[in-house]
């Protein structure tokens, strides 16, 4: 009775059980175990390994669209500071012809020859206005003559190749007089 008597005692609890919670069906009160895997994945994954091939793709086309839009960013901010470059080196040419033609008379030498480091420079000037004698104070007449001058200067790279060039306005001056005193 003792073997019997158990097992009837467990069909009458399942009954009870079922009833509570309403259930029609055949299902144990207590909670099966899921079969798992040895990569511990179960149910409808278990079968699932990777990437498919479809988001493979996927990942490629992404990557390679923002390394195209990548470079395409880097080719233009490497021509940008290209010509930033190119720009600046124009601009301390132009200040150093400018620094060297204070020290040129374009009445005196109205075209000429220079040669530095890293460029030629060649000018030629044309007078704007005619010869005029100088005023000074308080004897009127000064012991100079003066005119403008447009002078157009070339600049050539180092190795002869025409770079760009510029007019630059000038006074020339010559001394026509000799101070005479009172």
């Amino acid at each position: 009775m003792g073997v019997a008597g158990g097992s009837s005692r467990r069909v009458l609890l399942l009954r009870v059980f079922r009833r509570r919670r309403g259930d029609a069906g055949s299902a144990p009160p207590w909670p099966r175990k899921k079969y798992v895997d040895r990569a511990g994945v179960s149910g409808p994954m278990k079968h699932q390994r990777g990437f498919t091939l479809l988001e493979a793709i996927v990942a490629m086309v992404l990557i390679s669209g923002t390394g195209l839009a990548l470079y395409g960013w880097i080719g233009t901010e490497l021509s940008s500071v290209t010509r930033l470059q190119q720009s600046n080196a124009r601009a301390e040419v132009t200040a150093n012809a400018i620094e060297f033609m204070q020290s040129v008379n374009p009445m005196l030498t109205p075209a000429g020859k220079a040669t530095f480091t890293a460029f030629r420079m060649t000018w030629q000037a044309k007078a704007v206005t005619d010869v005029q004698d100088g005023v000074s104070y308080p004897r009127g007449m000064s012991l100079y003559q003066l005119a403008l001058y447009d002078t157009l200067i070339r600049i050539d790279s180092a190795d002869g190749q025409p770079w760009f060039d510029f007019n630059l306005r000038q006074v020339g001056y010559k001394r026509v007089r000799d101070n005479k005193p009172f």
